[in-house]
C-alpha cells in the first residue's frame, strides 16, 4: 500500500497521459503486470516507436456509436502487434478469458496463447469480443437514448492510444480503464469519458456490464440516483437485464445498506455504519503502525504496509529487492518477487516471434516441502469464529481435498469456498497444483470450466479424478510459501493476477498457514492502486474444523492416487 493519495495521484496522471503536476487533493475516489507508476516515467527511456499522425487512426473521421468498436479493436491490435510480444499479449488478454460473458459466448478460447500470436487474427477476434464487452453494452444503452455519446472525449481517448509510445505510454493507453482498457472505471469519479450516464430522478433506467457499481447505478446519473428494478414483493433489487427506474442515491448522513430496505449512496460518498459519509483513511508515515491485531490502521504515505513482517510503515525497496506485491517497489512491479522495472509491451517487433511454452515435466516424487503444505491445507476450515467477534467478516466454509489429476501435477488439492448460509452454492473453485521443496513451496492456481460440475467434491466417498481441459490455469496467480518456525508464510508475487471483478485490474494473496488454521487475504486492486474488493481490515482467518491427517497417513493417501 503505497498511500490513497499516491494511488489517486497515479490515476489521475495516467487519465492525463503522464502530465507531471502530482496531485494537491486529498480526493477519495485499471494496470497490466508491470505497469508502471508515475516515479518510472522519468527513469524509463523511449523502448520503441511512436505511433504518430501517420497512423490512419489519429487523422480519421470522428468516431460514432457506429464505428467505435471496429475502430477500438484496430488501434488497440495496432499498438499489441507494435509493442508486444506474446506474453505480453497473454497478459493483455487475460481480462477477455476470465470475462463471464466472454466465456459465455464460447470466446474465451479465441485469445492467446490459446492461438499463437503469429496464426491470431487480432481485430477479428477482439471486434466480436468488445460487441459483448466492455462496450457493446454501452453502445446499445447510446442506441436506447439512455446514456449520451460524448465525440470529443471519444476521439481523444484514440488520439492517446494511436499515439503511444512502446512501453510505459503503451501500458498506460491500453489499460486506461476511462477511455479503451478493458478492465471497467475505479469507480463513478472515474467514468468512461466518451460515455455520459444523464438519465434523472424518475427516468427509466438498465443496469449496466462495466463493473459492480454500473450494474447498481446502470444509465442513471450516478451522482444523483441508482437504478432500482423491483423485485416481486415490490422492493427494489439488482436484477439482471430488467428495466428499472431512477431513484435518490444516499447524500452524507443519509441512510444506506441493503437492509431492511435497499438504499445506496450517490458514487464518491461510503456506506459506513449505515450512513452515507465522506471516504477517509488516515494517513500514516514511515515507521508508523499500520496492522496490528489483524486490522489495518491507516494509509502508508510513499511507503508500504509491512502486513506479514514490522507491522509498520516501512521504506519502499529499489530494483533488486526482494517483494511480494509490487506495493513494495518504488518502480511499483515486482517479478519473480524482486523489484524490477517495468517491461510490459516494450519490445517492438516481437509480436510476430514464434510462441514458445515450456512443457509440464512432473516430478519424479512429490518433494517434503509440498507435501507438507498440501497436508496443511487439506481438510475444512471456517470463519465463523471470526465473523462472530467482528461482523465485517463473512462466515465462510473452505473445504479442501486430495484429487487425482495427473495431466495437472502428481500432488494437486480441489479447494472451494461458500458462504456458511449456503455450503451448495460456492463462490469460489480452485485446483492448487503444489511443488517445490527447500525455501519455496508453488502452489499453481487452476479454475473450473464448468464450476457447477465440481460442487461438493470434497463430500465425495471417493477420490475424484480431473481430466485434461477440466481446468484452465489462472496464469500469474501461483502462491509462494516461505517455511516459518510454526508453518508457511506467503502470497502471490506482484500484479501478476489478473481480476475484474468489481473493476479490479489485478489481484494479490497474502497466505499464513499451520496445523491449525489458515489466514487468507484476498484483495483487487485497480489500475490506480486502490483497493475495489476483499477484507480491508485484514485477512480473513479460517480455523481447522477436521482433525489435521499424520505426516504419515498423509503420504500414503497421496501415493495411493499417485
Amino acid at each position: 500500500m503505497q498511500g490513497m493519495q499516491r494511488s489517486l495521484c497515479l490515476q489521475v496522471l495516467v487519465i492525463a497521459a503522464i502530465a507531471m503536476n502530482g496531485c494537491a487533493d486529498n480526493t477519495s475516489a485499471d494496470p497490466a503486470p508491470n505497469a508502471p507508476s508515475m516515479t518510472d516515467t522519468v527513469e524509463m527511456a523511449d523502448a520503441g516507436t511512436m505511433n504518430d499522425s501517420s497512423n490512419p487512426d489519429v487523422n480519421a473521421a470522428p468516431l460514432t456509436p457506429d464505428t467505435l468498436i471496429a475502430r477500438v479493436a484496430t488501434a488497440v491490435c495496432e499498438q499489441l502487434e507494435s509493442c508486444c510480444n506474446a506474453a505480453d499479449a497473454d497478459t493483455y488478454f487475460t481480462t477477455l478469458r476470465d470475462n463471464v460473458m466472454i466465456q459465455e459466448a464460447g470466446l474465451a478460447t479465441t485469445f492467446p496463447p490459446n492461438v499463437p500470436t503469429t496464426d491470431f487474427d487480432c481485430v477479428s477476434a477482439l471486434t466480436t469480443a468488445l460487441e459483448i464487452a466492455p462496450f457493446g453494452p454501452w453502445v446499445k444503452a447510446v442506441e436506447d437514448g439512455r446514456v449520451q455519446f460524448d465525440q470529443t472525449e471519444a476521439d481523444a481517448c484514440m488520439k492517446e492510444l494511436a499515439s503511444a509510445e512502446c512501453g510505459v505510454d503503451a501500458t498506460i493507453a491500453l489499460f486506461d480503464s476511462q477511455c479503451y482498457g478493458l478492465l471497467p472505471p475505479a469507480s463513478g469519479l472515474y467514468p468512461r469519458r466518451m460515455f455520459q450516464r444523464t438519465s434523472k430522478i424518475g427516468d427509466t433506467c438498465m443496469p449496466l456490464t462495466d463493473g459492480v457499481g454500473a450494474a447498481i447505478y446502470g444509465t442513471c446519473d450516478p451522482a444523483t440516483g441508482w437504478c432500482c428494478r423491483k423485485d416481486e414483493t415490490g422492493a427494489c433489487g439488482l436484477s439482471e437485464n430488467t428495466e428499472g427506474v431512477c431513484v435518490a442515491a444516499g447524500s452524507v448522513g443519509e441512510s444506506c445498506g441493503l437492509m431492511p430496505t435497499m438504499q445506496f449512496c450517490k458514487t464518491g460518498l461510503d456506506c459506513g455504519q449505515a450512513v452515507c459519509e465522506e471516504m477517509s483513511f488516515e494517513a500514516l508515515s514511515l515507521g508508523d503502525t499500520c496492522y496490528e491485531n489483524f486490522e489495518l490502521k491507516g494509509d502508508c504515505e510513499d511507503s508500504f504496509c509491512d502486513l506479514f513482517g514490522t507491522g509498520r510503515c516501512e521504506s519502499l525497496k529499489p530494483n533488486g529487492d526482494a517483494c511480494l506485491s509490487p506495493d513494495e517497489c518504488i518502480a511499483g512491479a515486482c517479478t519473480a518477487g524482486v523489484c524490477a522495472q517495468p517491461s510490459f509491451c516494450s519490445t517492438p517487433g516481437a509480436w510476430s516471434e514464434p510462441q514458445t511454452t515450456e512443457p509440464v515435466v512432473p516430478a519424479s516424487k512429490i518433494e517434503a516441502g509440498a507435501l507438507e503444505v498440501a497436508r496443511l491445507l487439506e481438510g475444512k476450515f471456517s470463519s465463523l469464529a471470526q465473523s462472530q467477534t467482528d461482523p465485517t467478516y463473512f462466515n465462510i466454509h473452505l473445504s479442501s481435498c486430495l484429487v487425482n489429476a495427473p495431466g495437472y501435477g502428481n500432488l494437486v488439492l480441489y479447494v472451494e469456498q461458500a458462504s456458511g448460509d449456503n455450503l451448495n452454492q460456492p463462490y469460489r473453485q480452485r485446483l492448487y497444483v503444489i511443488t517445490g521443496d527447500g525455501a519455496t513451496v508453488q502452489s499453481e492456481i487452476w479454475a473450473p470450466v464448468n464450476a457447477m460440475a465440481w460442487v461438493g467434491t470434497c463430500n465425495k466417498a471417493e477420490t475424484v479424478t480431473v481430466s485434461d481441459g477440466d481446468f484452465s490455469l489462472r496464469a500469474g496467480c501461483d502462491v509462494y510459501l516461505q517455511a516459518d518456525d510454526s508453518g508457511y508464510v506467503g502470497g502471490t508475487e506482484g500484479d501478476q493476477c489478473k481480476s475484474t471483478l468489481a473493476g479490479a485490474s489485478y489481484a494479490t494473496s497474502k497466505v499464513t498457514l499451520d496445523a491449525s488454521l489458515l489466514l487468507s487475504w484476498d484483495q483487487g486492486f485497480n489500475s490506480g492502486g486502490i483497493q475495489v474488493w476483499g477484507a480491508t481490515a485484514g485477512p480473513y482467518r479460517f480455523d481447522r474444523l477436521t482433525s489435521i491427517v499424520s505426516s504419515a497417513d498423509w503420504a500414503a493417501k497421496v501415493a495411493s492416487v499417485e
